[in-house]
């Protein structure tokens, strides 16, 4: 998506048309990342808010429904393990393992 920054045509989320992320956004983004309590949100409230943003954009009633189906059996497989499933627990490591365990 473009928009017009002060008659130069910029790429939403990225600088004037080089393609380089603004430096702002991505200090922004990542200090919300950071700022973030991972560990109080649950991967239910996350499946929520994301099949929310899913649907707003127009995607498939199917492909909300995978969504929705991945998250929750993550989210078995991390209980199974005796962890809570939390955004702190969906880390690359653990995906590995889970998938490994498929």
């Amino acid at each position: 998506m473009a928009h017009r920054s002060h008659g130069s045509l910029v790429m939403a989320g990225t600088g004037p048309l080089e393609g380089s992320p603004d430096p702002l956004q991505v200090r922004l983004a990542r200090t919300r990342w950071e700022a973030m309590q991972k560990s109080a949100l649950e991967l239910r409230e996350l499946s929520e808010l994301l099949l929310a943003d899913k649907q707003a954009s127009g995607r498939s009633s199917q492909t909300i429904h995978w969504y929705a189906g991945a998250i929750q059996r993550y989210g078995d497989w991390l209980e199974r393990q005796g962890a809570a499933a939390t955004l702190q627990l969906f880390t690359l490591d653990l995906v590995r393992r889970y998938v490994t365990e498929l």
